[in-house]
């Protein structure tokens, strides 16, 4: 068995008249996990391509998705099941999601070859 912790920090001084300081950490028991970093190569949401099939993993299940990209506009759209544009990431931005694990995770970008990093942790 394995730990994995999620942590997120948000702190500004300028956003509204008070600070914010939002400062979380949840810690989670998983059976399975890791990361993988791959190209994807779908350019449209008809051919987005599976990250996470369904039902591959037991519930619950918690799932890390980035975008590796650099250049600006080369955003991927984040499908789950039949629900299309669910998420958008663009370059350098991350997810961090629950996830039932019923409904496939698939993604597409806006060329060939993107980057993206994606993990389960059940």
């Amino acid at each position: 068995m394995a730990q994995v912790t999620a942590e997120i920090k948000l702190t500004s001084n300028s956003v509204t008249s008070d600070n914010l300081l939002v400062d979380l950490s949840s810690a989670y028991t998983c059976q399975v996990g890791g990361i993988m970093t791959v190209q994807i190569n779908a350019v449209v949401t008809g051919g987005a391509e599976t990250l996470l099939a369904s039902n591959m993993y037991e519930t619950p299940a918690y799932v890390w998705i980035r975008n590796m990209e650099t250049t600006q506009g080369n955003y991927f759209t984040i499908n789950i099941g039949t629900q299309d544009s669910v998420m958008v990431l663009q370059p350098g931005e991350w997810a961090w999601f629950p996830w039932n694990t019923t409904s496939a995770i698939r993604a597409f970008g806006v060329n060939v070859d993107q980057i993206i990093e994606y993990g389960c942790f059940a």
